[in-house]
């Protein structure tokens, strides 16, 4: 039996519907949640302006592209599922790590009143070219900011996927990020640990460009008639 509370297995599409914005106290952060040293916020990183920072983050019911879809429900590690794919491991790159206002569903998923999170933010890339954007969220106070902050460019999923203390709420959902240029589809996955049970992580991981290109071809080559079936 699950000792989560109710609020956290309802989907982000529900709870987003399910209160109002509450007000917060300013926030003043405490030495143990400033920036890692080696994660400060990063311009000159090649895809700085797809950060979540400046984009709205939405859950989906639909109206995924097709080319997303199979990435949303991928079971497993999304680092291990990319690297099969394009046929070599990605590189983890950070981009920023530290305090960040988080919307109202995602406080709602983490059993929060207050908006301010803290986010680890990093993005995927294969051959110099980014093909998905990571962040991950959880509470100022809680146990596993310490892990994240320990990751440097170490995938989260070698922490999710081996140590089974943690695990998923609920399957994943569709995301969309948005702003005014563009729309990014992703998914979002809500874990727990077993042996910390009020420790959560809210992962959301977002489908670059590339990778939806390189999906999309793969769809049509498997679309076209086999030679045998010409003849």
């Amino acid at each position: 039996m699950s000792i989560l509370p109710p609020r956290q297995l309802m989907l982000p599409y529900q709870l987003e519907r399910e209160i109002e914005p509450r007000q917060e106290a300013p926030y003043s952060p405490r030495p143990e949640v400033e920036l890692a040293p080696n994660l400060t916020p990063c311009p000159a990183h090649p895809n700085p302006a797809v950060s979540p920072h400046t984009t709205r983050i939405l859950p989906l019911q639909s109206d995924i592209p097709p080319a997303a879809r199979i990435w949303v429900d991928v079971p497993g590690s999304m680092t291990a599922a990319i690297g099969k794919f394009l046929g070599q491991a990605p590189e983890v790159e950070p981009v920023r790590e530290g305090p960040s206002r988080g919307a109202l569903w995602e406080s709602l998923l983490l059993d929060s009143g207050r908006r301010t999170l803290y986010a680890r933010e990093v993005v995927l890339s294969v051959k110099a070219r980014p093909v998905l954007l990571a962040r991950t969220l959880t509470l100022l106070d809680d146990p596993s900011v310490r892990v994240l902050r320990q990751l440097q460019r170490q995938p989260l999923a070698e922490v999710l996927f081996r140590d089974r203390r943690w695990q998923r709420v609920f399957p994943p959902f569709a995301l969309e990020m948005r702003d005014r240029a563009r729309r990014v589809p992703g998914r979002v996955s809500l874990w727990w640990n077993r042996a910390t049970p009020h420790s959560r992580l809210l992962v959301e991981e977002f489908f670059l460009p590339p990778l939806l290109t390189r999906q999309r071809r793969a769809d049509a080559f498997r679309a076209q008639p086999t030679h045998s079936a010409r003849h």
